[in-house]
């Protein structure tokens, strides 16, 4: 059954960054909610829930950023793990916005087209960098976050409009 969700996903192989470009956004999400926070800017953004996966390596959190429940969702190396992940996070709220990683023509990348359908999936493509340029890593890393950050709130925006 296909849910009405939004997806973000960020595909690629193995070990190539999804996860840490996830982290990297989930945190830039917490910044945010802080300083919506201090400033008494209740309406744009607050957190809505936070909880680790079963590994603690991959995280899956959601957040209500200006009316909508998006989930951040790390852990795209099965399907059974995405899925566990995302009905944990919807026994607290449905999601409207789903960010994620898959693998590159997985299973988890099938599920996704199950569960969402390929029309309401953006595809952004990981890129792999040589293991050995650690400042090269770390900027792609924090590209990768901006961008998901950036087409989130696009997504975020067109829903409300």
């Amino acid at each position: 059954m296909k849910r009405s969700m939004k997806a973000i996903a960020l595909f690629g192989a193995a070990d190539v960054g999804k996860s840490s470009a996830l982290k990297t956004l989930d945190k830039q999400l917490k910044e945010l909610i802080e300083v919506s926070s201090e400033r008494n800017i209740d309406h744009v953004t607050d957190q809505y829930l936070c909880c680790l996966s079963t590994e603690g390596v991959d995280i899956a959190t959601s957040y209500r950023l200006l009316g909508k429940v998006v989930g951040v969702v790390s852990g795209g190396g099965t399907p059974e793990a995405m899925k566990e992940d995302i009905e944990r996070l919807e026994s607290q709220s449905k999601l409207d916005i789903l960010v994620c990683a898959t693998r590159s023509k997985g299973k988890t990348e099938a599920f996704l087209h199950e569960m969402v359908g390929e029309e309401n999936i953006i595809w952004l493509q990981c890129p792999w960098v040589y293991p050995e340029q650690e400042y090269a890593i770390k900027m792609k890393t924090q590209s990768m976050a901006t961008l998901l950050f950036d087409m989130l709130i696009a997504q975020i925006h067109n829903a409300t409009s």
